[in-house]
């Protein structure tokens, strides 16, 4: 290991060890505060901010949650007769060709269905 002889040198290292941290410290909260953006809880300028732990076990409990949904609904689709399977994850959720976000066509007489 690299010995430190002098105070200015000892000096000129604590503060690059301190700015490696401090930079470490934010992009941790940067990545926490994305992740809080995206966790469903409220979000709004009179509720608290969750704590480091409290974003970390609430994404965890998410995470377990909706994977148990996964499990629930594929077992479903196993055990119903005549259902069609749960798409591939890999499969295209919207027509080809259709705009995301665009919304449903009025029915018209071309595109009515008869019930």
């Amino acid at each position: 290991m690299k010995t430190v002889d002098s105070a200015d040198e000892q000096q000129d290292l604590r503060l690059k060890v301190n700015s490696r941290e401090r930079k470490r410290m934010h992009d941790l909260n940067s990545a926490l505060d994305g992740l809080r953006e995206v966790m469903p809880y409220a979000h709004g300028p009179t509720v608290r901010k969750l704590s480091k732990i409290a974003t970390l076990l609430l994404a965890k409990n998410y995470i377990l949650m909706q994977s148990q949904v996964i499990i629930e609904l594929k077992a479903a689709a196993a055990t119903a007769p005549g259902k069609p399977s749960l798409p591939s994850p890999l499969a295209p959720l919207h027509p080809p060709g259709a705009a995301l976000g665009a919304a449903p066509a009025e029915p018209t007489p071309d595109n009515e269905t008869l019930e």
